[in-house]
C-alpha cells in the first residue's frame, strides 16, 4: 500500500442542515479535496462511523437543538479535525466545544474569510505529513505518543539513518515498517522486506547478498539477494538479531562501504537504501552477551521507535477489534461484558492474536459475542503463553541456541544461567543453604558452578 502524498485527497465532511448554506459550503471548498455532505445529527454521525474524514463542519443546531455536540463527541472518537460552524456565539457554547475538542469554532458570517484559509491550512499540513486516516486503517491506534514518534520520522529519518523498531511480536513492526517506507520514499522506490528468524542459518548469507553459479553445491545459477533487491528503496530486516555473528559482520561492512559480494564472487556490487530493522529480543542484553555485535548495534540504531504492547493501548483494542471485524465474512455485535473481558486481558501475542480472536468470532454463527463465548484463556485472564514463561525461558534465542549448540549444551547453558541467577539474588546464602533450598545434592551443585565457570569465568571460590 502505497500513502504518498501526491495520491492524498482531503475528504471533508459538511454536517449542517440548511441545504443552501451546506451548497454555499461545498462550492467554497470543492477545489480542495472530496466533499461529503450530512442533512441531520444520524446521518452525520452513521458516515463518521462508515469512513474516516481528514476534516468534518458541524452545525450547532441541525434539526435537533445542540445535536451538533453529539456530531463532535463522536469525530473526536476518531481523532477527525473539526470545525464548529454555527449561528451561535454564546460563550457557554463554545468553552462547551472546544472543552469537547474542536480544532476551530466560528460562527457563519465568518465562514467566508476564514473558513477556506483553516482548511486550506489543515490540508497542508496533511499533505505534509501522515495523514489520520492512516491510522485508522493501515495501522489502527489512537495512541497519540506513537502516532506522533511515526510522524516525526519525516524529518528525522534520511536515506543515510537507519531506523529500530522495537516491541514484542504480534505489534505490526512490519506494518509499521511498510507506512514509514510508504511516506520516506518515492512511488516507484521498492520496500523489500526479509524475516531473518524464518530462514535457515546456512542459507541467510545467500538469500540476502545473492550468489553466484557453483558458489556452493545446489547453487545451479546465480541469484539476486535481498540487498540487491532493495537498491535505491527500502530495505526492512524483521528480527534482525537472528543473524548469526558470521554473516552481522558481512552486513556492517555492506552497510559501511555500500558494497558487498555475492556468496562465490569477487565482484564488487553497489547499492543504497535506506535501512529499517526490528526485533523483539531485549537487543543491549544479547550486545552484552556477545551474540549480536556492538558496531553493527550502533549502525542499526540511528533512529529507536518503540512499539507499546496492547496490554498498554487498551483504548485501541475496541478500535482493532472493529477494523478486523469489518474485514471477516460477518460483523458480530460483542457485549458490554465480553468487551471488558476482551480489554482486560493481556494479550501476550498483541495485534496478530486479537486478529485471530476476531476472525474467529466471524467465522461462527453467533448472533452476540458473549463472555461464555470467549475462550477461557481470555474470559479467566490466564494467556496460553504466560510471560514469564514465554519471557524469560523459552525465549527466540534460547531457541536459536539450541539449533546453533545442540541440545545438550544447551541444557548445560541453561542450566549456568538459573544457578547463577538464583544463587546471585540469594546470595546471602551459603552452598549448603543453596543446594538444599534448590534440592540438590552437594556434588551436584559444585558441577553446576563448573559448568558456570566454562561460559562465563565464573570464579568458583565465590561459592566455596
Amino acid at each position: 500500500m502505497k500513502l504518498s502524498k501526491q495520491e492524498f485527497v482531503p475528504s471533508i465532511l459538511i454536517a449542517d442542515d440548511d441545504e443552501y448554506f451546506r451548497r454555499s459550503v461545498l462550492k467554497s471548498l470543492q477545489h480542495l479535496g472530496s466533499i461529503f455532505q450530512a442533512s441531520d445529527e444520524d446521518q452525520a454521525i452513521g458516515m463518521i462511523g462508515a469512513q474516516y474524514f481528514d476534516i468534518v463542519i458541524i452545525d450547532l443546531n441541525l434539526k435537533r437543538k445542540e445535536a451538533g455536540f453529539e456530531i463532535l463527541k463522536e469525530a473526536k472518537k476518531k481523532n477527525i479535525y473539526t470545525i464548529m460552524l454555527t449561528d451561535n456565539d454564546r460563550d457557554d457554547y463554545i468553552e462547551k466545544a472546544y472543552k469537547i475538542g474542536c480544532n476551530h469554532y466560528l460562527t457563519k458570517d465568518q465562514s467566508e474569510s476564514v473558513l477556506k484559509f483553516i482548511v486550506k491550512e489543515r490540508i497542508t499540513e496533511l499533505s505534509d505529513d501522515l495523514t489520520p486516516a492512516v491510522f485508522q486503517t493501515a495501522y489502527v491506534t489512537q495512541d497519540e505518543n506513537l502516532i506522533n514518534e511515526i510522524r516525526s520520522l519525516r524529518k528525522r529519518l534520511t536515506i543515510d539513518r537507519a531506523l529500530l523498531i522495537l516491541g514484542e511480536t504480534g505489534v505490526g513492526k512490519t506494518k509499521i515498517a511498510e507506512i514509514i517506507h510508504s511516506f520516506t520514499c518515492e512511488t516507484e522506490q521498492k520496500f523489500v522486506a526479509i524475516n531473518a528468524s524464518t530462514i535457515p542459518e546456512n542459507l541467510l548469507e545467500s538469500e540476502l547478498f545473492g550468489h553466484v553459479k557453483g558458489a556452493f553445491t545446489g547453487a545451479l545459477h546465480d541469484k539476486k539477494g535481498f540487498l540487491s533487491a532493495a537498491n535505491n528503496g527500502t530495505l526492512f530486516i524483521d528480527e534482525i538479531t537472528s543473524i548469526p555473528l558470521s554473516t552481522q559482520k558481512k552486513l556492517l561492512k555492506c552497510l559501511e562501504e555500500k558494497i558487498f559480494f555475492p556468496v562465490g564472487s569477487t565482484e564488487a556490487i553497489k547499492v543504497k537504501f535506506r535501512l529499517i530493522t526490528s526485533t523483539c529480543d531485549d537487543i543491549k542484553k544479547l550486545v552484552e552477551n556477545g551474540t549480536f555485535r556492538l558496531d553493527l548495534y550502533f549502525r542499526i540504531n540511528g533512529i529507536t521507535l518503540t512499539i507499546p504492547s496492547l496490554k498498554e493501548r487498551v483504548s485501541d483494542i475496541p478500535l482493532l477489534i472493529k477494523h478486523f471485524m469489518r474485514q471477516g465474512s460477518r460483523q458480530v455485535p460483542i457485549s458490554k461484558k465480553a468487551m471488558e473481558l476482551l480489554k482486560n486481558y493481556s494479550w501476550p501475542g498483541n495485534i496478530r492474536e486479537l486478529k485471530s480472536t476476531v476472525e474467529d468470532f466471524s467465522s461462527q454463527h453467533f448472533r452476540e459475542i458473549t463472555p461464555e463465548l470467549l475462550p477461557d484463556n481470555i474470559r479467566n485472564n490466564s494467556p496460553i503463553l504466560q510471560e514469564s514463561t514465554a519471557g524469560h525461558f523459552v525465549t527466540e534465542q534460547h531457541l536459536r541456541y539450541l539449533s546453533q549448540h545442540g541440545l545438550h549444551k544447551f541444557i548445560d547453558k541453561m542450566l549456568a544461567d538459573v544457578t547463577i541467577e538464583f544463587f546471585n539474588k540469594n546470595c546471602h546464602k551459603s552452598p549448603q543453604e543453596f543446594y538444599t533450598t534448590a534440592k540438590i545434592s552437594r556434588a551436584y551443585f559444585y558441577k553446576l558452578m563448573k559448568n558456570a565457570e566454562d561460559f562465563y569465568a565464573v570464579k568458583s571460590e565465590k561459592y566455596s
